[in-house]
């Protein structure tokens, strides 16, 4: 879809990130249920105890992401839903799972065998 010039200035200038205890946190834009929103992309410490009064207001409805290393994102509709999912114990993803099984077990070694066949 191609933006009227207005609307696109609008847009490109929205700001890509915001401060929380002194730090930069990243600001995602989306559209969930055809209503636009932003995510904010925490830090698992922070977000553990982070409070409603520390996050910041903004012109849309606020959603989270956690990104954890090799443990598969949490994203949450509520500050609550986000530090509940944080508590819990991690168990790998069935599509972890998948790709970890694939890398392992598919192209890769096949081309291992291929070098050793020469």
């Amino acid at each position: 879809a191609v933006l009227a010039p207005d609307a696109r200035h609008a847009y490109d200038h929205l700001p890509n990130e915001t401060m929380i205890r002194g730090q930069s946190v990243p600001i995602e834009y989306d559209v969930q249920d055809s209503m636009g929103i932003v995510r904010l992309r925490l830090p698992a410490k922070m977000a553990r105890s982070l409070t409603e009064a520390e996050i910041p207001e903004l012109d849309r409805p606020v959603r989270f992401t956690v990104v954890r290393g090799q443990q598969s994102a949490i994203h949450a509709d509520t500050l609550d839903e986000l530090q509940d999912l944080l508590a819990e114990p991690w168990e790998p993803t069935i599509e972890r799972q998948k790709h970890h099984k694939h890398h392992k077990h598919g192209k890769h070694q096949k081309h291992q065998k291929r070098r050793r066949r020469r």
